[in-house]
């Protein structure tokens, strides 16, 4: 048949990205919502004297809110939504592919310090990084009470799936 979308549709933004299928209307491929992005910083501070010595410090910082998906309609691929805050997938149409929302995420940070930048002896010379991670996530919700023919994931500091409906694949929380 003729689809509403011969393609994928997707919808990014900072601060929120949302789609709707429609009841009567389908798209040929996936459907995708996203609110992620990062922030980060660098800097390096350099001590010169009979040696120069530096440190650097960096970090990335995830940004973004809500990505949310419904769908009352048919999709003909998959369904994913990727949020900072929220990410939340309702199906109560067909898809014919898997029904995803993500949250979770990591924060990271660098520090580089270098005792002496020019110098190639390896017993005086220490060159020390230090990266640490951070998980963080939000809600990650799916909810079905139509048709999934693939399966169900969710991944965030709070996960949830509501089924009333039928999902022939796996649900992976």
């Amino acid at each position: 048949g003729v689809h509403s979308v011969d393609g994928s549709v997707s919808a990014s933004g900072l601060a929120g990205a949302t789609v709707a299928v429609t009841k009567g209307s389908s798209v040929a491929s996936d459907v995708t919502a996203t609110s992620q992005e990062t922030d980060s910083a660098s800097s390096t501070t350099s001590t010169f004297g009979t040696k120069l010595s530096t440190v650097s410090d960096s970090s990335t910082t995830n940004v973004g809110k809500a990505a949310t998906i419904t769908n009352d309609g048919l999709i003909g691929g998959n369904v994913t939504a990727n949020g900072t805050t929220t990410a939340t997938s309702t199906n109560t149409g067909t898809v014919n592919g898997s029904v995803a929302a993500h949250t979770l995420l990591a924060d990271t940070s660098t520090n580089t310090t270098d005792n002496d930048v020019g110098n190639t002896d390896p017993s005086t010379h220490t060159i020390v990084t230090t990266t640490k991670n951070k998980a963080v996530g939000g809600t990650s919700t799916v909810t079905n009470s139509g048709l999934i023919r693939g399966g169900i994931a969710v991944s965030g500091a709070t996960g949830t799936v509501t089924n009333n409906g039928i999902v022939v694949g796996t649900t992976t929380l």
